[in-house]
């Protein structure tokens, strides 16, 4: 079956702006508005951490067709299992979003973001203006998460690191990756964008990050990415266990993310996805119809592309020469291990030993995690 049927069957539960009844009296079902959901999922699809908006009610609102816009969703999120992930979660939010409203208090909706990092996009229960009751709900969600992370780290504290040249450490660790992936009238504007992305996230700066981030859930994640470093409980037990979370064009990392490991390198892991989720225009870089980010990586290996990249920059900081590296590559496909269960070890191992073998294995790297096209081939086909 073609894969754009296959979403096709995710969306039969979903209306184009029509109500169903349940039976006899009973109230209209929430309508899932998908043209007002597939751009935000587009969007969601390209930061790669980010949960997408919840606000996709709507009514009365004609669409395209079914197929046209299962296709799109494929095309957002590159393969069904992500995409069908996705539009559950949605429809989810969505019918939160049409209940949320009947009998909650501003205490609950506290509770709950504390306890789930989720938080009611429309802010129904405060009073006001919506600029008015975003401003206010902000304050208390925050403010509460705060509390609750300062009482859970409570006698836990980093031990003391030198990042005294941040700027230094984190050029030296990304620069071999830039001058393998871009054009060399690219690398300088690429390396002065990551050479300052790296946040450290400490005791000294989790309450700042936390009441100034943008998004309510990425708080809640980087609280937890805070938590996780002091060795502290997390807020809840479905809280992911990050090292590090890359968003647009920063990284935030743990403090021992400086650590030298075999085969490991926070930096450049977190470095390697902002290549997917910052702009060219961002940069200052031309963009085009078919060059609109950094790199072109397929939404599926994202993660394959950063532990490929993190692993072959240890690699090449251990030996110089391409016995060396053929060497290590082997003792990586032995030895290595990957919890995150988006990634295949096998896989990763596989372009690290062809990498290795290679005079830029950088090139191999990003040739083997491009898009695909229909007829073979993949995006990433530049020369320079």
């Amino acid at each position: 079956m073609d894969p754009a049927q296959l979403v096709s069957g995710l969306l039969t539960n979903c209306s184009f702006g029509t109500t169903s009844a349940q039976g006899a009296g009973a109230a209209p079902a929430p309508t899932f508005d998908i043209p007002a959901a597939v751009a935000p999922l587009a969007a969601c699809s390209m930061t790669g951490r980010r949960s997408p908006p919840t606000s996709f009610l709507r009514s009365g609102q004609p669409g395209p067709t079914r197929s046209s816009v299962s296709e799109s969703v494929l095309k957002c999120f590159g393969s069904v299992r992500v995409a069908s992930e996705q539009l559950f979660k949605c429809v989810r939010n969505s019918q939160y979003d049409a209940v949320v409203s009947e009998g909650a208090t501003i205490a609950q909706e506290i509770d709950r973001y504390v306890r789930t990092g989720d938080s009611d996009p429309h802010v129904s229960v405060w009073q006001g203006g919506f600029l008015e009751r975003a401003k206010a709900a902000q304050a208390e969600l925050r403010g509460a998460l705060v509390q609750e992370v300062t009482r859970r780290a409570e006698g836990q504290v980093h031990p003391p690191t030198d990042h005294a040249d941040l700027v230094g450490l984190t050029r030296a660790k990304v620069e071999p990756m830039v001058r393998g992936l871009f054009p060399r009238a690219e690398q300088d504007l690429v390396l002065a964008a990551l050479e300052r992305s790296v946040v450290v996230v400490t005791g000294h700066n989790i309450e700042r990050l936390i009441l100034t981030h943008g998004f309510d859930d990425s708080a809640w994640t980087l609280a937890n990415l805070y938590l996780a470093s002091i060795d502290a409980e997390l807020l809840s037990d479905d809280a992911p266990r990050l090292v590090g979370l890359s968003e647009e064009a920063t990284c935030y990392v743990m403090p021992e993310a400086f650590e030298d490991e075999p085969f490991s390198d926070f930096i450049v892991h977190e470095a390697a996805h902002v290549f997917h989720n910052c702009k060219r225009r961002t940069l200052g870089l031309r963009e085009t119809r078919t060059k609109e980010w950094l790199l072109d990586i397929d939404f599926a290996k994202r993660e394959t592309f950063a532990y490929s990249c993190e692993a072959y920059s240890r690699v090449l900081a251990r030996v110089k020469n391409a016995a060396g590296r053929r060497a290590l590559a082997d003792e990586y496909s032995r030895t290595a291990s990957i919890s995150e269960e988006r990634v295949d070890p096998n896989e990763v191992a596989s372009i690290l030993a062809e990498a290795a073998a290679s005079q830029n294995g950088w090139k191999i790297i990003l040739s083997r995690c491009a898009p695909r096209l229909p007829l073979g081939g993949t995006v990433n086909s530049r020369r320079w």
